[in-house]
């Protein structure tokens, strides 16, 4: 259940890289009395999730149903950038205002709902009609790391459903700019860990790739490719 207000920043802070940490933050309520309430509300939920998605396969990957990734944008385009932005903190909802007030065509969140990505997190911190900005063409929810712990459940059903965001890879392109979106954040946190062989889509596959190319993901990459 979404708390009323903002989260406190300090419990950002104190965050390490971590799935059990993450996984904790995301299913542990306001500090309860006696050891009974605290582990019926806290403990045995968490230890099950825990066990579930850190030992099970990871949500299948997605990619695109008609089209191939590519979407153009304006010669002259304002896009909107930010990572890490998930956090129900003030100081996000006052990067989401400053994004807003420049108006862009295009919005990209480069990954990490937090603690772990989870559907509820997303629907608290997110996809709300105060959360993150949307573009006046296209908005964009890219994978990471705090998605992955939690399975990739709540990024792949929940906020790309409901942004109606086929993939978490893309292709923006004008006559410029070559833009690539690249989900490198796949392949983490879940155990047992599946062989990585590059990244799990390509958008760029039936243009010739010409102009500049700045790539954005939000994890180390692997294996990236050099060349469309």
């Amino acid at each position: 259940m979404k708390q009323s207000g903002p989260r406190d920043l300090a419990e950002l802070y104190r965050l390490k890289r971590s799935a059990s940490n993450s996984l904790w933050y995301s299913h542990q309520d306001p500090p309860s009395q006696g050891a009974r309430q605290f582990l019926a509300n806290n403990w045995i939920p968490w230890i099950t999730h825990y066990f579930r998605v850190m030992f099970h396969e990871r949500h299948p990957f997605k990619r695109y149903r008609t089209g191939n990734g590519i979407f153009r944008i304006p010669d002259s385009v304002t896009v909107g950038l930010a990572a890490d932005w998930g956090t129900g903190t003030g100081s996000a909802y006052k990067v989401a205002k400053w994004l807003k007030y420049r108006d862009p065509a295009v919005t990209i969140h480069m990954g990490d709902v937090y603690f772990s990505g989870t559907s509820q997190e997303y629907q608290d911190w997110f996809l709300g009609d105060e959360d993150w900005p949307r573009g006046t063409q296209y908005t964009f929810a890219m994978n990471a790391n705090h998605e992955m712990y939690s399975g990739g459940e709540g990024y792949f059903e929940t906020a790309l459903g409901a942004l109606n965001q086929d993939a978490s890879y893309f292709c923006l392109e004008n006559r410029y700019w070559r833009i690539l979106g690249l989900d490198s954040g796949y392949y983490s946190g879940i155990l047992p860990r599946s062989k990585r062989s590059g990244f799990p889509g390509s958008a760029c596959t039936t243009t010739s790739c010409s102009g500049s190319l700045p790539s954005f993901s939000r994890t180390a990459p692997i294996n990236a490719p050099s060349s469309c």
